[in-house]
C-alpha cells in the first residue's frame, strides 16, 4: 500500500544526534506547521508534528538544520505504542524521514524564500564554505538513496516480483542518474578545492543546478 507524506514547517528546537546500542545514528525533531486556519479569536492554528531520521539522514539533519529553519520533509507516516513515565500506554504518530528539502536560506536567518536553496553561495573573502558543504551533503544523500533503490530493484528481480524489461530500464535510469550525481559531486569538490587554494582573486562558486 502507498504510504508517502510531505510536510513543511519550522524546527522548534535544534536536533540532537543519538546512537542506538548497535551504533545506528538517529535523531528526532518537531516541525511547527501552519495550517492556514485561525481560531475564532484570530490566532493561527499550528500543528506540531514529530519527525524521526536515521543513519546518514540523521547526521545530515543534525549538521545542517537548526531551530527556526524552514524545511519540507518527505517520508512515511508511522505509528508506535510506548509507555510514558507514569506507566500509561500511549500511541505516537510521526514521520519517518526519507528526504529533507531546504525552503529558506541560512543567510536569511530562517526567513522563507520559497526555494530549496535560495541562492546558496560562497561569500567573497569570507572563507565560509558552509553552503557548498551543504550541497555536497545533499548530493551524498541522493547518491545513497539511488544506491538503495538499485539494491531494492535487484532484490525484486531476483524474487521475480517485477517485469524484467521494465526493471532493466529502471536500473539503467538509476545507474545513469547515480553517475551524474557522482560527476556533479566531483566537480563541486574540485571547485571547492580551487577556491580554497586560489590566492588574491575574487572567490565565488557556481550555483549548482537542481
Amino acid at each position: 500500500m502507498y504510504n508517502h507524506t510531505g510536510l513543511q514547517g519550522r524546527l522548534t528546537a535544534d536536533p540532537e544526534l543519538r546512537y542506538t546500542q548497535q551504533g545506528t545514528a538517529i535523531t528526532s525533531f518537531t516541525l511547527a506547521s501552519d495550517t492556514g486556519r485561525k481560531t475564532k479569536d484570530g490566532k493561527k492554528i499550528t500543528n506540531f508534528i514529530e519527525c524521526v531520521a536515521w543513519r546518514a539522514q540523521a547526521e545530515f539533519v543534525c549538521k545542517y538544520l537548526s531551530k527556526g529553519r524552514l524545511v519540507l520533509v518527505e517520508g512515511e507516516l508511522t505509528s508506535r505504542n510506548y509507555e510514558d513515565k507514569d506507566g500509561n500506554r500511549r500511541k505516537a504518530v510521526e514521520i519517518t524521514v526519507d528526504s529533507v528539502h531546504f525552503c529558506d536560506s541560512k543567510k536569511d536567518g530562517g526567513q522563507s524564500s520559497g526555494s530549496d536553496f535560495a541562492d546558496p553561495g560562497y561569500s567573497e573573502g569570507s572563507g565560509d564554505f558552509t553552503e557548498i558543504e551543504m550541497v555536497l551533503a545533499l548530493r551524498d544523500q541522493l547518491f545513497e538513496s539511488i544506491a538503495e533503490a538499485i539494491k531494492s530493484e535487484l532484490g525484486r528481480i531476483n524474487e521475480a516480483r517485477s517485469n524484467t524489461k521494465a526493471s532493466m530500464l529502471y536500473l539503467t535510469i538509476l545507474t545513469e542518474t547515480k553517475n551524474m550525481v557522482l560527476q556533479s559531486r566531483n566537480l563541486l569538490k574540485s571547485q571547492q578545492y580551487f577556491l580554497k587554494h586560489r590566492a588574491g582573486a575574487p572567490q565565488r562558486w557556481i550555483k549548482p543546478t537542481k
